[in-house]
C-alpha cells in the first residue's frame, strides 16, 4: 500500500514537474517574440517621426528665401531621411513591398545633401532643382500617408509584426492576403510612377549607369581573355584557367576566371586564384590569390616599390604609391596616376604584395578603369599662395601639391592638397583651385600596420 501511495505521489510530482517545465519553456519561447515586437514597434515609431520631420523640413526649405536657412533645413531633411532608412531596414517587411519606398528615402537624403552643399555656398538652386524638391515633397506626403495607414492597422489589433513578417512577401501573389493586408499594398501607390531622378548625388540614376572611361579597344573573346590574363600573372605558371561566368550586370563587363597556378616559391605545389578581365579592351580588373605567407624578407617600403614595378611592367604606367596597410604578412598599397606633377586620386589601383617573396597576390583596378582618361585641366584660378591663406591658422603647413579628387556626384575637383599637422596629428586639406572652397579634410593615421586615411 505504501508502495502504491509512493508511486501515485511520484506520478503526480512528475506530472506537476512536466507542467511547470512546459510552462517555463513556453514562456521562454515567447520572450523573443515579445522582444522583437517591442523592437519593431520602437523602430516603426521612430520611422514615422523621422519621415514626418523630413516632410516638414522639406517644406520649410522650399519656403525659405534665405540660402543660409534653406541649407539648415536641407541638412535636417538629410539627417531625418537617413535615420528613417535605418529604421525601415529593421522592420520585418518583405523587400518586394518596400523596395521603391526605400529607394525614395535614400534618394531624398541624397538630394537634400547635394542641394545643401549648393546652399552652403549661397548658390541658387536652378529651376529644375527647385521643381525636383517639389516632387520629392509630394512623394513624402503620399508615403507618410501610407505609413499612417499601416500604423492604424497595427493599432487596431487586426495584425501584428509576426503576421507581417510571415505574409508580407506573399501579398502580390495571393488575393486573399492582399485584401487582408491592404495597408501593405498601399505602399505601391505613391511610388508607382516614381520617376528616374537625375541630380548631382551618388544615388542618382545616372551614377548607377556610369560608363568606364579607362577602357579602349575592341571586345575580346573569352579565349583572348585567357591570353591577356597570362600577361598580367607575371612570375606564375598557369596550369589551368576556366571561365567561371561572364559578368554583364555591372558598369564594367568582365570575364571571371578560376586559375590554377604552379607555385614556384613557397608552400603548396598548386595555388588557386580568381581573376576578372574586362570584355572591352582585355584589361585586368581584379586578381586575388590565396596562400600561406612565409617568413618576411621585405620591408613594407620595399614591397610597395615591388608593387609599383609590377604595375609598370603590365602596362599601368605613371602610378605613384600613396598609402598602405600591412596585415598577415601582406602589404596592400594604393597607387594613383600622376601626370605633370598632378596626382589623380580617382585613377587608383590597389595592389597586395607578399612580404616573403615580393609576389603580387592581389590587384583591384576597378576605380582606375572607371575613371582613367585624358584630362584637360585649366590653369588654377587662384594661386597656391592665395589658397594657403584660406587654411586654418591652427595648422602647421608641411607641403603642398596639385591633385584631382573625386566628389560624391560622379565628378572631380581640381585642388591644392596641403599636408599639415594639428595637435600632433597629420591631415590633408583640399582647397578648390577654381573658387577657393575647402572641399575635403582627411586625417592620416600611422600605426604598426601602415598609414590609413579617414
Amino acid at each position: 500500500m505504501k508502495l502504491k501511495n509512493f508511486t501515485f505521489v511520484l506520478a503526480v510530482a512528475m506530472i506537476v514537474g512536466l507542467a511547470v517545465y512546459g510552462i517555463y519553456w513556453n514562456v521562454q519561447a515567447h520572450k523573443p517574440v515579445k522582444t522583437d515586437d517591442t523592437a519593431y514597434s520602437r523602430a516603426f515609431n521612430e520611422l514615422l517621426e523621422n519621415l514626418e520631420d523630413a516632410e516638414n523640413y522639406l517644406l520649410k526649405a522650399m519656403a525659405s528665401g534665405s540660402s543660409e536657412n534653406a541649407s539648415m533645413m536641407l541638412d535636417e531633411v538629410w539627417r531625418c531621411a537617413s535615420l528613417a532608412e535605418s529604421h525601415l531596414e529593421v522592420l520585418p517587411v518583405d523587400q518586394s513591398v518596400m523596395a521603391k519606398v526605400s529607394k525614395y528615402i535614400v534618394q531624398l537624403a541624397d538630394v537634400s545633401k547635394a542641394f545643401n552643399e549648393k546652399s552652403v555656398y549661397r548658390d541658387e538652386l536652378t529651376e529644375e532643382e527647385t521643381e525636383l524638391l517639389g516632387k520629392m515633397y509630394g512623394y513624402a506626403q503620399d508615403i507618410n500617408g501610407a505609413f499612417q495607414y499601416m500604423a492604424s492597422a497595427l493599432g487596431s489589433g487586426n495584425c501584428n509584426w509576426s503576421d507581417i513578417e510571415k505574409y508580407s512577401g506573399a501579398i502580390t501573389d495571393n488575393e486573399e492576403l492582399a485584401e487582408g493586408y491592404e495597408f501593405l499594398g498601399s505602399f505601391s501607390e505613391p511610388v508607382e510612377d516614381y520617376p528616374t531622378l537625375i541630380y548631382d548625388g551618388p544615388f542618382s540614376e545616372h551614377m548607377q549607369q556610369v560608363s568606364p572611361k579607362g577602357i579602349t579597344g575592341e571586345d575580346v573573346t573569352k579565349e583572348q581573355g585567357v591570353e591577356r590574363l597570362a600577361a598580367y600573372l607575371q612570375g606564375y605558371d598557369i596550369l589551368s584557367c576556366q571561365l567561371a561566368y561572364e559578368n554583364n550586370n555591372s558598369n564594367i563587363r568582365t570575364y571571371s576566371y578560376v586559375v590554377t597556378l604552379k607555385n614556384n616559391t613557397v608552400g603548396e605545389k598548386e595555388l588557386v586564384a580568381y581573376a576578372d578581365i574586362t570584355v572591352k579592351g582585355g584589361l585586368l580588373s581584379s586578381f586575388i590569390m590565396y596562400r600561406e605567407v612565409g617568413e618576411e624578407n621585405l620591408t613594407a617600403e620595399q614591397a610597395v616599390e615591388q608593387g609599383a614595378t609590377y604595375l609598370a611592367a603590365v602596362g599601368f604606367e605613371d602610378m605613384k604609391p600613396s598609402y598602405y596597410n600591412v596585415q598577415g604578412g601582406i602589404v596592400t598599397a594604393n597607387y594613383c596616376y600622376e601626370k605633370d606633377n598632378v596626382l589623380y586620386y580617382p585613377d587608383m589601383i590597389k595592389v597586395s604584395i607578399a612580404l616573403d617573396t615580393g609576389e603580387v597576390m592581389g590587384v583591384e583596378a576597378g576605380r582606375y578603369i572607371l575613371n582613367h582618361c585624358p584630362r584637360d585641366l585649366p590653369a588654377p584660378a587662384i594661386s597656391a599662395e592665395e589658397a594657403r591663406k584660406l587654411l586654418s591658422s591652427r595648422l602647421a603647413l608641411e607641403s603642398e601639391r596639385l591633385a584631382v579628387i573625386p566628389n560624391d556626384f560622379g565628378g572631380e575637383y581640381f585642388v591644392y592638397e596641403f599636408s599639415a599637422s594639428l595637435d600632433g596629428r597629420q591631415c590633408l586639406v583640399y582647397i578648390d583651385c577654381e573658387n577657393g572652397r575647402e572641399r575635403e579634410i582627411l586625417i592620416l593615421q600611422e600605426n604598426e600596420y601602415g598609414i590609413l586615411v579617414k
